[in-house]
């Protein structure tokens, strides 16, 4: 439930893009949004994360990447894991 999911993505694109997680497909309920802005190139890997609004239990993700045409980034890994509770 509620996972935090991170990014180790570079972007050489002046607009960057978004990362949006969503769940089984890519029109399905949008559990989480990561912005990417441009990272200072295609070899300048950052991490970004975001906490996802998920039920707990297995889910079926699907990754969509937005942005403004061409290359919007290069995603080296990503990493699942829980969050803390409050």
């Amino acid at each position: 439930e509620n996972a935090t999911v991170a990014f180790r993505v570079a972007s050489g694109n002046s607009t960057g893009g978004t990362i949006e997680i969503r769940e089984d497909s890519a029109h399905g309920t949008i559990l989480g949004q990561c912005t990417v802005p441009d990272t200072g190139g295609w070899d300048k890997y950052k991490t970004f994360s975001v906490v996802l609004k998920n039920q707990a239990g297995k889910l079926n993700l699907c990754l969509v990447c937005k942005g403004r045409a061409g290359e919007l980034m290069r995603l080296d890994w990503l990493q699942f894991s829980k969050t803390p509770a409050d």
